[in-house]
């Protein structure tokens, strides 16, 4: 494995992990640049926590500069599946308000729901629930 550091034309750096071999190419587009920040959900809720509704606040300004902004979300193992859909379709649309309360422009704000189909991490115990009852936020 080869670990590389690569900065951006604005300065910004980050840490690429990357596969090489002597045929391989790679190449780091900083024009689709992309950010992903984590929101958690306590179970069985859509309500932003104070404690993550103060981080997101906290990169607000990120928000406000994107282009466009993808929030998915996601529930734990517990529940039906329609159930859970609905839950990540409803944390989904609590960090979209959030935002909106702020002044960032709703209509580059794309909100999907995932339900249960895509964990975070594998298995049912207490430490896996809680990482999986999240929502993405994908700034771009």
């Amino acid at each position: 494995m080869l670990e590389v550091v690569a900065t951006s034309p604005q300065g910004n750096s980050r840490v690429v992990e990357c596969f090489a071999s002597h045929d391989t190419t790679i190449v780091l587009d900083f024009q689709k640049e992309k950010t992903t920040k984590y929101v958690y959900f306590p179970s069985g809720s859509a309500k932003l926590p104070r404690p993550q509704r103060e981080t997101m606040c906290a990169v607000m300004d990120q928000y406000m500069l994107a282009k466009r902004i993808t929030i998915i979300g996601h529930t734990d193992d517990r529940g039906s599946k329609r159930y859970n859909l609905t839950l990540s379709r409803k944390r989904a649309e609590a960090a979209k308000h959030a935002m909106e309360e702020v002044g960032v422009d709703t209509e580059k704000i794309t909100i999907i729901a995932k339900g249960q189909s895509e964990p975070a991490v594998q298995g049912n115990s207490k430490e896996a629930r809680q990482k999986n009852r999240r929502v993405e936020i994908i700034v771009e």
